[in-house]
């Protein structure tokens, strides 16, 4: 079964709303149904979308913290290409994340979208997955930093796990090359070709999702947004680091599979040489058979050999002799 790479299946209608209250003394979450004053203060306030089926209420949401109209069309828009947009008051972060499925190796895509305000994070996501669940887990424990830092700190540790599990999918893919190779060099089979064309859109695909956040840090709209501390910069310069290490590592395979993909048209190649090369060898072999045999199945009246009692078996031990003697001249230049 090949490595693949799709979307989120079974997109989920409705819209389960999370709320996550967090400082230095407590930690609260629960499910909330109506959406109005959500925002604590001296808290920082996080707030969680699973599914973007309901699109009413994610406006809603939108109303209550403000935001532009453009944001929230972008957040409920599954196809939107990641990026990074800062407005008066708050930062959206488009990305996507990418989790792994061992069982039918598959690699699931979601659309995450992050926005960053002075004490308030809201996260949209797709269909609930994994990815949250450290975080959770993190804000559960009083000496956690979470705990003990702002809200720029927890997009941070979002857009860290998103990058860790592009981690998880590069390995992945370097072990379905690795397994390929050796195929490869066993079979060249249209199948392995098939395999190898996929593979190479699934590379290119996830070079696409994932370079846009290369470099990010750097720009001058998110090192002087004032939404960031220069504590919590630190680590944002990391995730580049592991954003720069994982784009290095994807063009590295599309290095490889491209080398592949070369290697597999010259076996074939190779191979087409080959039966051309048997074949050319029966060809020439079958020449002076031929001439033999068309000039003595000639309708002449007077040909001296056909009268001979012998004529017969010498011709035939003459054309067996032919064919051995050429068969060891083309053995001994390495033709057969």
């Amino acid at each position: 079964m090949g490595l693949t790479s799709k979307q989120l299946s079974e997109k989920k209608t409705t819209s389960d709303f999370f709320i996550t209250y967090y400082d230095r003394q407590g930690y609260e979450e629960e499910k909330i149904t109506e959406i109005s004053n959500l925002a604590q203060k001296n808290k920082v306030t996080w707030i969680n979308v699973v599914g973007l089926g309901s699109e009413e209420k994610i406006k809603e949401l939108g109303t209550e913290f403000d935001l532009h109209p453009l944001v929230v069309e972008d957040v409920l828009n599954p196809a939107q290409r990641p990026k990074f947009e800062v407005y008066d008051d708050y930062i959206l972060f488009v990305v996507k994340d990418f989790n792994y499925y061992p069982k039918n190796q598959e690699i699931k895509k979601e659309q995450l979208s992050i926005i960053l305000g002075p004490d308030f994070i809201i996260s949209l996501q797709e269909q609930r997955t994994n990815t949250f669940d450290f975080i959770n887990k993190s804000l559960a424990k009083e000496n956690s930093q979470l705990r003990h830092r702002g809200a720029d700190y927890l997009a941070y540790r979002m857009i860290d796990t998103v990058v860790d599990n592009y981690f998880v999918v590069v390995e992945e893919l370097g072990n379905f090359i690795f397994n390929l190779e050796e195929q490869l060099i066993e079979d060249s089979s249209s199948e392995i070709l098939g395999e190898l064309q996929q593979l190479k859109r699934e590379i290119i695909s996830f070079h696409r999702l994932v370079s846009p956040l290369r470099g990010l840090i750097y720009s001058s709209n998110f090192k002087d947004n004032q939404l960031f501390t220069d504590e919590t910069f630190v680590y944002w310069r990391d995730v580049d680091d592991h954003l720069s290490t994982v784009l290095d590592k994807i063009q590295m395979f599309r290095d490889i599979v491209n080398g592949m993909v070369d290697t597999y048209l010259s076996n074939v190649n190779d191979n087409m040489n080959q039966v051309m090369q048997v074949l050319t060898v029966i060809s020439t072999i079958f020449i002076p058979l031929s001439f033999l045999t068309g000039l003595y199945g000639m309708n002449f009246q007077y040909m001296p050999e056909l009268g001979y009692q012998y004529s017969y078996p010498i011709l035939l031990g003459v054309m067996g002799l032919i064919v051995v003697t050429m068969l060891v001249y083309f053995k001994k230049n390495n033709w057969l």
